[in-house]
C-alpha cells in the first residue's frame, strides 16, 4: 500500500473528514486531498507531526517507512469494545461546538457517576467541585459539596 492509500485509509478508519485533520494539522482541506491522492510527495516535516499525532499514527508510517508484513496496524478494533468505536466516531463526525457539548455532558455524567458512587447524597442535588458547570441550591448544600471535593483532593493527592 502506498503511503498516500495509507493517509486515506488511515483517516476513514477513525472516522475523520478530510476538513476536520486539515484543521489538526493546520493546512487546507485541498492540501490533505492533494496528499491522499500523491499529488503532493513532499511535506513538510512539521505537518508530518501534526499529520502523523492527527491521524494516530508514526511519522515513519506516515512517510511510508513501516512495510513490515509482521507488524501489527494499530487499528480502533484492535484496542476497543464496538461502541466505544462508534462513539469516538460519532464524536469525531461533529463540529467543534457539539464536540465541546458532548465533551461537557459527558465529564457532567462521569461526575454524577463518581458522585453517587463516592459522594454523601446533598439534598438530591448534583453538587460538583472544580471547573465544571454546577448547581448547588443551597449554602448548606454548596458546603457539604466542597468538604466532599476538599477530601477527595487530599485522597487523590496521597495516592
Amino acid at each position: 500500500m502506498s503511503n498516500y492509500s495509507y493517509l486515506k485509509n488511515r483517516r476513514s478508519e477513525l472516522g475523520l473528514t478530510m476538513k476536520q485533520v486539515a484543521e489538526r494539522v493546520g493546512v487546507s482541506e485541498g492540501t490533505v486531498s492533494r496528499w491522499e491522492s500523491g499529488d503532493i510527495a513532499n511535506m513538510r516535516r512539521d505537518k508530518i507531526a501534526k499529520l502523523a499525532e492527527a491521524l494516530q499514527t508514526t511519522t515513519t508510517k506516515i512517510m511510508g517507512w513501516s512495510d513490515d508484513p509482521n507488524e501489527e496496524a494499530w487499528s480502533l478494533s484492535a484496542v476497543l469494545p464496538p461502541r466505544e468505536q462508534d462513539l469516538l466516531k460519532f464524536y469525531r463526525g461533529m463540529g467543534p461546538s457539539a464536540q465541546d457539548y458532548l465533551y461537557n455532558k459527558a465529564k457532567l455524567l462521569y461526575t454524577d457517576a463518581i458522585i453517587e458512587r463516592d459522594a454523601p447524597t446533598i439534598g438530591g442535588i448534583a453538587a460538583y467541585g472544580g471547573d465544571s458547570d454546577a448547581i448547588i441550591q443551597t449554602k448548606d448544600q454548596q458546603k457539604k459539596a466542597e468538604e466532599f471535593w476538599r477530601k477527595q483532593n487530599e485522597k487523590n493527592r496521597k495516592d
